[in-house]
């Protein structure tokens, strides 16, 4: 059927479509391939980008982050291991969730939508304490600087 239609076609229409099927061929296969392909592509180097940026970021937040003189009085002492933890805390505006205590030495946070710099320097904070930081996940949030966590202290050198 398809060579009778073409054997009945006159030598210019043959041409022009000679010329026509290529380019529409090529048309196509921009369109279907090419096309989304790079949109892709691009659209993963941006994504790249943006979370090597917000790596570079969270190190230099981490390397500046002011380490303040041990300070273990007698009061911070007598707080309990929440308290604490929930009172440093507190003084950087990050909200703590599912505060979970094994004993009177340890105890599991979860701190959602918090600022790395802050969530670093209270951290440091707590250490100065004698409360030492045991487990951490860390997980970078789309907003830039902005984390989630989920933290385990323990209070003084136990391992």
């Amino acid at each position: 059927m398809l060579k009778s239609y073409l054997t009945n076609l006159s030598s210019s229409e043959l041409r022009t479509l000679a010329i026509a099927s290529p380019c529409i061929l090529v048309l196509l296969c921009w369109v279907l391939i090419i096309k989304p392909v790079s949109g892709t592509h691009s659209s993963l180097k941006q994504q790249l980008q943006q979370q090597q940026n917000d790596l570079r970021w969270m190190q230099q937040a981490s390397h500046r982050v002011i380490q303040p003189a041990r300070n273990t009085s007698q009061t911070e002492t007598d707080f309990n291991l929440r308290q604490q933890v929930n009172d440093e805390f507190s003084k950087h505006n990050i909200i703590l969730s599912r505060l979970n205590s094994s004993g009177s030495d340890q105890l599991s946070m979860t701190a959602e939508n918090a600022v790395f710099e802050y969530l670093i320097q209270a951290i440091a904070r707590l250490e100065n304490q004698g409360i030492n930081l045991s487990l951490a996940h860390i997980t970078p949030l789309a907003e830039s600087g902005k984390v989630s966590s989920k933290l385990t202290f323990r209070n003084g050198t136990q391992p």
